[in-house]
């Protein structure tokens, strides 16, 4: 492979025993690890009249949400990945979608020099979710508001045990 190459490499599959995490491997990442940039680079926001009724009886709500990384790659002879997070929020009228927005942020990390492929990934994963759901969040607050749609901010993100 050529220094101009670049290599991008599948996201492990945590559930296997074929990615062991080593916490050296991936202290080193964490210390070195730089956000560079968070951008929103895709949108697409769906309302349907029906949401209003839906949302007066905020209680018994159909809201859901969810984000994950889509694309990942990372040159390890530059020391940066980068990659894609698509999140979704949703409320649902039975299986008919009332409201729905889903965004698209590009996550760009530097400083990875000699770091490991696997433990790069793992923290991309990891990490890039609470990196990008803040943006989201707001994003999805901005757009209901817009809408005059009065609701709860969604909520925050909690650690998940792989």
């Amino acid at each position: 492979m050529t220094k101009n190459e670049k290599r991008t490499v599948a996201l492990p599959d945590l559930t296997k025993a074929t990615f062991e995490l080593d916490q050296e491997a991936y202290s080193k990442v964490s210390l070195s690890a730089r956000l560079q940039e968070v951008k929103l680079i895709g949108s697409n926001y769906l309302v349907r009249p029906e949401v209003f009724g839906i949302v007066a009886d905020i209680e018994n709500m159909d809201l859901r949400y969810s984000g994950e990384c889509e694309q990942y790659s990372f040159d390890s002879d530059e020391g940066v990945c980068f990659g894609h997070f698509v999140w979704i929020a949703e409320i649902k009228s039975g299986r008919k979608s009332c409201l729905k927005l889903k965004s698209q942020y590009l996550l760009f990390y530097s400083n990875l020099e000699g770091c490991d492929d696997g433990h790069v990934n793992f923290f991309f994963k990891k990490v890039g979710r609470f990196a990008t759901y803040p943006y989201f969040r707001s994003h999805f607050s901005h757009h209901t508001s817009e809408t005059g749609i009065i609701m709860p901010p969604l909520p925050t993100l909690r650690e998940r045990v792989d």
